[in-house]
């Protein structure tokens, strides 16, 4: 059965969300240590989620247009266009730049200047 489309989220999959965020935080020290499956960065961080998103808005778009792609991003968004379209998802914090960061994250790292690397 072929695939008709593939879905590939962003942040975690496409995106270094969290040594960002621990690095904004001044924990990267964390990351070594931290438990297979845990999702909760706040309370890994001891934080409210207030605490833990409070920098990371202050930073705006540029905080999201800066995130680092994974060693494996291209090769993974390569990988899945060989075998069907794809559509990147991803969920907005409620900071108002979050979207506008992730577009231009996006622009600039799978259009452009990068689309020589996909098929």
């Amino acid at each position: 059965m072929a695939l008709r489309h593939v879905f590939v989220d962003m942040d975690g999959v496409l995106v270094d969300f969290v040594t960002a965020a621990l690095d904004l935080h001044g924990r990267s020290d964390v990351l070594a240590d931290w438990p297979l499956g845990e999702r909760d960065i706040p309370k890994m961080l001891g934080l409210s989620a207030g605490e833990f998103w409070s920098p990371i808005h202050s930073a705006g778009d540029r905080y999201w247009a800066d995130l680092a792609p994974y060693d494996w991003t291209f090769k993974l968004v390569d990988l899945v266009r060989e075998f069907a379209p794809f559509t990147i998802l991803t969920s907005p914090s409620l900071d108002p730049g979050c979207p506008a960061g992730k577009v231009q994250w996006m622009n600039r790292h799978l259009t452009s200047g990068r689309r020589k690397r996909f098929r």
